[in-house]
């Protein structure tokens, strides 16, 4: 069925299956991009399994809408105000991923880590090769441990000109811990400056900056990342230039200001208690590999090359506080 003539369901219909096919969707029939409206009966659920990308225009249903695996995009409204889950609990241990610049009625739950999880991804530009996408979720977002978002990302931080990905939220956004952000920089290099991730007129995780999560990108060099909630209804990435620094240990083990042990770039890692742009590097050639902390440090990340090879041992100094903290 091609993406232009409407299908509308039976009542007797109340269980949707699509994606069977892992080529064309529904029941073989159905394109992969299928944008008219799909409508089904009171209480029907949609149900998207397979490994493809299946992509929907307007869904009127009633049921809930669950993305057990491949990719779900949703480029038109779903009215229905039942549960969105994006993953599934003791699934097939893959990935599922929802998607798409629509707008969705019901509470969204990505699912986090779990003996078999199939984990949950929130990505508004999947599938896309230009340009991003706004998703909207006029309710509540809970993002579990360990799931992950994906947003492509231009290069310019001005929301206005809808060139990145953004999410926005109807109610509470929840994350039940660290979870994993993926850059795509899909213009190229990044723009130094805050890129609006999210919105929402609920409260995003309680009002405060997340840590630990895990972000990696794509396209960008040159830049250290953080995320941070500044007033509860906004979730931005802040995109700042790296200080990268490798150790030479042509002076002796300590990690301190007073000699030269760092052939290039700063020395490393602000005081305990601030955050720190700062990246040490180890490699192979160097005299002194045990390194002795002179005071806690807080640093971004440390990369040993593969020439580094063993022996390397950072500990703290003499004083009980010293320690090396990655932010």
């Amino acid at each position: 069925m091609a993406g232009a003539q409407a299908l509308t369901l039976p009542a007797s219909v109340t269980a949707l299956t699509i994606g069977n096919s892992n080529a064309n969707g529904l029941a073989q029939f159905m394109s992969p991009t299928y944008t008219a409206a799909l409508s089904g009966g009171t209480g029907m659920s949609l149900t998207k399994v397979g490994t493809n990308v299946q992509t929907l225009g307007a869904l009127s249903y009633t049921g809930a809408t669950n993305i057990n695996a491949g990719t779900l995009v949703i480029n038109g409204a779903l009215s229905s105000t039942a549960a969105v889950t994006v993953g599934q609990v003791g699934g097939l241990g893959t990935t599922a991923t929802l998607g798409g610049a629509g707008s969705i009625a019901g509470p969204v739950t990505v699912v986090g880590a779990g003996t078999g999880n199939t984990l949950g991804k929130l990505a508004p530009g999947a599938n896309l090769t230009t340009g991003a996408a706004i998703l909207t979720i006029n309710n509540t977002i809970s993002v579990g441990l360990g799931a992950s978002m994906d947003y492509r990302l231009s290069q310019s931080t001005n929301q206005a000109l809808a060139n990145n990905d953004l999410v926005i939220g109807g109610g509470a956004v929840s994350f039940g811990g660290p979870i994993s952000l993926n850059i795509n920089a899909y213009a190229g290099t990044l723009a130094s400056g805050s890129y609006l991730l999210m919105y929402s007129s609920g409260t995003i995780n309680g009002g405060v900056s997340p840590t630990g999560w895990l972000i990696s990108q794509t396209g960008d060099t040159g830049h250290a990342y953080s995320v941070s909630v500044p007033d509860s209804n906004h979730m931005y990435l802040t995109v700042v230039a790296a200080n990268n620094s490798t150790w030479s240990g042509s002076t002796d083990g300590v990690w301190n200001t007073g000699v030269t042990n760092w052939s290039s770039g700063p020395v490393p890692g602000a005081t305990a208690g601030t955050t720190s742009n700062d990246g040490a590097i180890f490699g192979g050639s160097v005299t002194n590999k045990i390194i002795t902390v002179d005071g806690g440090r807080v640093i971004r990340d440390v990369t040993f090359t593969s020439s580094a090879g063993g022996g390397y041992t950072i500990g703290a100094g003499a004083v009980n506080s010293n320690s090396l903290i990655l932010s």
